[in-house]
């Protein structure tokens, strides 16, 4: 690919960094240690561990001011993160293989720390999440809150073994009479699982109960849309540099039709996604060839037929997202599967095989309307001009592309 194009692939993520650092302010509040609480807007950051720092301000219009979250006993954004001040017994060592403890029982140590509520009931879950571990702690009515214990640890002949006591917790501390004895052996040590038990309990137990992850679990994980498109397809094929003969298809407005699979995430509060996108590709052309040299300027007609099925792979951003309509810019990465690739003169003289790249570049702006309809203009070019046995050839040109997410 040429520099130019790989400073506007960097040009792109810059640009949504900028964009992302002024649009994540949202309503909630924060609640001090001495007791006070203060309604502000929150920069929600779509925390994966517990913060250290959070960012509020007091308007929209106001200034912004970092604050350590030690000072923090709650932290509550509107339809976003939530954490609570808890004083536990917590086992902080670390579950990376590299760096495991070579005892089984935990190592407890007793400090105020920032949770996660994932379940609050009668029987509650909370989440404690930091990039060497974590661990999820649970409280039955007013009994002390506890850690789940799950420790992975390097035994003396050097295996890597689990004390997964937390089962044994789970089947003595969850006494709901049509709790499936079986079904709580085989939870395995994940927020997934361990929040669709506690779930199953309070409803058991007929208990009132928040499901503060709810609107991350339930949705879907896959977004799969129809995209049917155009390309503004310009074809460059040079024969023989040395000679001068250019050939030029310029402006053929091709049909694509495809599919999107989008992957939901929990990055950014789910702003950051990946895709694919495969589509077919068909590209029959006539042009001028002109040959040109010192004694004399001629011409011949050149027709080129290729079809390709190409897949691109793909980061897509959203810096802007509302109920209705949603703002996304992506950068992708496509290969192509050639099918055809025939170049042949037009008095059938002679013909060739063109040598298409293979990688090309994608960059992408669009509007999502309502989650279900998309509009998006893209950009494409060859990573490097395709060599083939008499000159080269590029393909660069826009797509216009609609979707319907099914």
């Amino acid at each position: 690919m040429k520099k130019s194009f790989i400073l506007q692939l960097i040009a792109l993520f810059f640009f949504t960094g900028s964009i992302y650092g002024q649009a994540t302010f949202k309503p909630g509040y924060v609640a001090y240690l001495d007791g006070s609480k203060e309604v502000v807007l929150i920069k929600d950051l779509g925390w994966r561990y517990i913060p250290k720092f959070i960012t509020i301000k007091s308007t929209e219009e106001g200034n912004s001011k970092r604050i350590e979250t030690a000072a923090l006993k709650e932290i509550k954004i509107e339809d976003g993160s939530y954490f609570i001040r808890k004083l536990v017994a917590i086992d902080k060592s670390s579950s990376i293989t590299g760096n495991l403890p070579s005892t089984r029982n935990p190592d407890l140590i007793v400090e105020s720390t920032l949770l996660r509520p994932i379940v609050m009931g009668e029987v509650s879950l909370y989440s404690y999440s930091q990039p060497k571990t974590t661990k999820f702690f649970y409280q039955v009515e007013n009994v002390e809150i506890t850690e789940l214990i799950n420790r992975d640890y390097i035994s003396t002949s050097g295996q890597v073994l689990t004390n997964d006591f937390y089962r044994a917790q789970l089947k003595t501390d969850l006494s709901c009479d049509d709790r499936d004895e079986r079904a709580v052996g085989k939870t395995s040590y994940t927020e997934k699982h361990l929040r669709r038990l506690f779930i199953v309990e309070n409803t058991c137990r007929n208990a009132p109960f928040v499901d503060h992850r709810e609107d991350k679990s339930e949705n879907k994980k896959i977004n799969f849309s129809v995209q049917p498109g155009v390309f503004l397809a310009n074809v460059t094929i040079l024969l023989d540099p040395a000679y001068g003969r250019r050939v030029p298809y310029s402006g053929k407005l091709l049909f694509r039709p495809g599919f999107e699979i989008e992957l939901n995430s929990s990055y950014l509060n789910n702003r950051l996604r990946f895709f694919t996108s495969p589509n077919f590709l068909h590209h029959k052309q006539k042009s001028t060839l002109f040959f040109e040299n010192r004694a004399f300027v001629d011409s011949t007609i050149l027709n080129i037929n290729y079809s390709a099925v190409e897949i691109p792979l793909g980061l897509r951003y959203y810096p802007l997202t509302k109920p209705v309509v949603s703002l996304f810019i992506d950068a992708s990465i496509g290969y192509s599967w050639y099918l055809t690739r025939e170049v042949t003169y037009d008095d059938n003289s002679s013909s060739f095989e063109l040598s298409p790249s293979n990688f090309n570049g994608y960059l992408g702006l669009g509007l999502m309307i309502k989650e279900k309809f998309t509009f998006s203009i893209k950009y494409q070019r060859d990573f490097i001009p395709s060599k083939f046995i008499r000159g080269t050839s590029s393909v660069n040109g826009f797509r216009l592309v609609s979707g319907y997410q099914l």
